[in-house]
């Protein structure tokens, strides 16, 4: 072989290599943003569902509170002369 047919084989292999590689990486940093994007939509949901949950269960606390209250003073109105209260 001489120098020349060499050197164009070389040239030949690397092209073809990069010919082939750079639509491979191409194509896996699209699937890595797509299932990255289609993550963070996952987890905001999630998220959302979370809070959702939340607020009901401290909706519930704050009227559970409220009616204790209304109960205590209904308790009160009651017994006016509850020994140690006086006329709260």
């Amino acid at each position: 072989m001489t120098g020349g047919r060499f050197k164009l084989r070389v040239l030949l292999f690397v092209a073809f290599t990069l010919n082939s590689s750079i639509p491979v990486l191409l194509l896996a940093v699209w699937v890595e943003r797509s299932t990255h994007e289609k993550e963070i939509a996952s987890v905001r949901e999630k998220h959302l569902i979370i809070a959702r949950n939340l607020s009901a269960a401290f909706s519930r606390y704050v009227q559970d509170v409220e009616n204790g209250f209304e109960h205590l003073i209904f308790l009160f109105d009651r017994h006016v002369g509850m020994k140690g209260y006086g006329n709260f």
